[in-house]
Protein backbone atom coordinates (compact mmCIF):
# COMPACT_ATOMS: atom_id res chain seq x y z
CA UNK A 1 0.00 0.00 0.00
CA UNK A 2 1.31 3.14 -0.87
CA UNK A 3 0.43 6.43 0.76
CA UNK A 4 -0.98 9.32 -0.46
CA UNK A 5 0.52 12.70 -1.00
CA UNK A 6 -1.27 14.44 1.37
CA UNK A 7 -0.02 11.89 3.69
CA UNK A 8 3.30 12.19 2.26
CA UNK A 9 3.06 16.22 3.15
CA UNK A 10 1.61 15.25 6.77
CA UNK A 11 4.88 13.36 7.49
CA UNK A 12 6.80 16.44 5.68
CA UNK A 13 5.37 18.89 8.05
CA UNK A 14 5.45 16.39 10.93
CA UNK A 15 9.09 16.07 10.49
CA UNK A 16 9.82 20.17 10.43
CA UNK A 17 7.01 20.97 13.43
CA UNK A 18 6.70 17.76 15.47
CA UNK A 19 3.03 18.30 15.78
CA UNK A 20 0.82 15.51 14.99
CA UNK A 21 -2.17 17.93 15.24
CA UNK A 22 -0.91 20.91 12.92
CA UNK A 23 0.77 18.45 10.90
CA UNK A 24 -3.06 16.78 9.88
CA UNK A 25 -4.71 19.64 9.87
CA UNK A 26 -1.95 21.37 7.30
CA UNK A 27 -2.28 18.00 5.14
CA UNK A 28 -6.31 17.72 5.64
CA UNK A 29 -6.09 14.46 6.67
CA UNK A 30 -7.82 13.23 9.82
CA UNK A 31 -5.20 11.96 12.72
CA UNK A 32 -6.70 8.21 12.28
CA UNK A 33 -5.30 8.13 8.80
CA UNK A 34 -1.72 8.25 9.68
CA UNK A 35 -1.62 5.20 11.77
CA UNK A 36 -1.29 2.89 8.84
CA UNK A 37 1.99 1.24 8.35
CA UNK A 38 3.27 3.02 5.10
CA UNK A 39 2.77 6.43 6.93
CA UNK A 40 4.94 5.54 9.95
CA UNK A 41 7.38 3.91 7.45
CA UNK A 42 7.81 7.13 5.62
CA UNK A 43 7.71 8.88 9.10
CA UNK A 44 10.86 6.81 10.01
CA UNK A 45 12.10 7.00 6.56
CA UNK A 46 12.12 11.32 7.00
CA UNK A 47 13.46 11.40 10.61
CA UNK A 48 16.47 9.21 9.06
CA UNK A 49 17.09 11.64 7.01
CA UNK A 50 16.30 14.70 9.11
CA UNK A 51 18.58 12.71 12.16
CA UNK A 52 21.49 12.25 9.54
CA UNK A 53 21.06 15.84 8.53
CA UNK A 54 21.90 16.83 11.95
CA UNK A 55 24.05 14.41 13.15
CA UNK A 56 27.77 16.38 12.25
CA UNK A 57 26.36 19.58 13.93
CA UNK A 58 25.62 17.66 16.94
CA UNK A 59 29.15 15.99 17.06
CA UNK A 60 30.51 19.28 16.83
CA UNK A 61 28.62 20.33 20.01
CA UNK A 62 29.18 17.08 21.83
CA UNK A 63 32.96 17.37 21.29
CA UNK A 64 33.35 20.77 22.19
CA UNK A 65 31.54 20.22 25.58
CA UNK A 66 34.04 17.40 25.79
CA UNK A 67 37.09 19.33 25.53
CA UNK A 68 36.12 22.98 26.78
CA UNK A 69 37.80 23.43 29.87
CA UNK A 70 35.53 25.99 30.80
CA UNK A 71 32.37 23.48 31.02
CA UNK A 72 32.54 21.69 34.48
CA UNK A 73 34.60 18.10 34.43
CA UNK A 74 31.56 16.10 34.97
CA UNK A 75 29.60 17.59 32.32
CA UNK A 76 32.67 17.06 29.78
CA UNK A 77 33.27 13.07 30.89
CA UNK A 78 29.27 12.56 30.39
CA UNK A 79 29.71 14.70 26.67
CA UNK A 80 33.03 12.30 26.10
CA UNK A 81 30.99 9.05 27.15
CA UNK A 82 28.58 9.91 25.17
CA UNK A 83 30.55 10.34 22.12
CA UNK A 84 32.32 7.04 23.08
CA UNK A 85 29.26 5.36 22.70
CA UNK A 86 27.61 6.65 19.96
CA UNK A 87 30.69 5.61 18.06
CA UNK A 88 30.28 1.76 19.57
CA UNK A 89 33.41 2.56 21.79
CA UNK A 90 32.18 1.38 25.09
CA UNK A 91 33.65 -1.32 27.31
CA UNK A 92 32.58 -4.83 27.57
CA UNK A 93 31.56 -3.96 31.48
CA UNK A 94 29.78 -0.88 30.61
CA UNK A 95 27.18 -2.99 28.23
CA UNK A 96 26.68 -5.40 30.98
CA UNK A 97 25.17 -2.84 33.02
CA UNK A 98 23.22 -1.66 30.66
CA UNK A 99 21.81 -4.79 29.82
CA UNK A 100 17.93 -4.87 30.58
CA UNK A 101 17.13 -7.54 33.27
CA UNK A 102 15.77 -11.07 32.58
CA UNK A 103 11.81 -11.10 33.38
CA UNK A 104 11.78 -14.00 36.43
CA UNK A 105 9.20 -15.56 34.59
CA UNK A 106 10.99 -16.04 31.28
CA UNK A 107 14.46 -16.92 32.80
CA UNK A 108 15.34 -21.14 32.62
CA UNK A 109 15.42 -22.46 35.42
CA UNK A 110 19.22 -23.09 36.56
CA UNK A 111 19.74 -19.34 35.90
CA UNK A 112 16.70 -18.61 38.30
CA UNK A 113 18.56 -20.82 40.91
CA UNK A 114 21.75 -19.83 40.15
CA UNK A 115 20.46 -16.15 40.61
CA UNK A 116 19.10 -17.34 44.21
CA UNK A 117 22.08 -19.01 45.37
CA UNK A 118 24.50 -15.82 44.46
CA UNK A 119 21.72 -13.32 45.96
CA UNK A 120 20.87 -15.91 48.74
CA UNK A 121 25.32 -16.07 49.49
CA UNK A 122 25.75 -12.37 49.23
CA UNK A 123 22.96 -11.51 51.93
CA UNK A 124 24.56 -14.16 54.56
CA UNK A 125 27.67 -12.28 53.81
CA UNK A 126 26.36 -9.54 55.03
CA UNK A 127 24.88 -11.30 58.43
CA UNK A 128 26.04 -10.50 61.82
CA UNK A 129 26.55 -13.89 63.92
CA UNK A 130 24.20 -13.65 66.61
CA UNK A 131 27.49 -15.05 68.81
CA UNK A 132 29.19 -12.22 68.23
CA UNK A 133 30.70 -10.64 71.31
CA UNK A 134 29.43 -8.03 72.73
CA UNK A 135 31.16 -4.85 73.02
CA UNK A 136 31.82 -3.63 76.24
CA UNK A 137 30.25 -0.24 76.80
CA UNK A 138 30.70 2.55 79.28
CA UNK A 139 27.09 3.97 80.04
CA UNK A 140 28.84 7.18 81.09
CA UNK A 141 29.84 7.52 77.91
CA UNK A 142 27.36 8.43 74.07
CA UNK A 143 27.48 5.44 71.68
CA UNK A 144 29.60 6.01 68.37
CA UNK A 145 29.64 3.82 65.71
CA UNK A 146 33.40 4.26 64.96
CA UNK A 147 33.91 2.27 68.37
Amino acid sequence: MRITSAQRNFVSVLVETGSYRRAATLAGIDETETDSAPVQRALKDALGVRLMRSAPSALIVMERLATDETIPPAVRRLAAADILDRAGLVSQAALQLSKPLESLSEMPADNLRALVQRLESELFSRATPIDAPLIEHDPSKPLSVLD
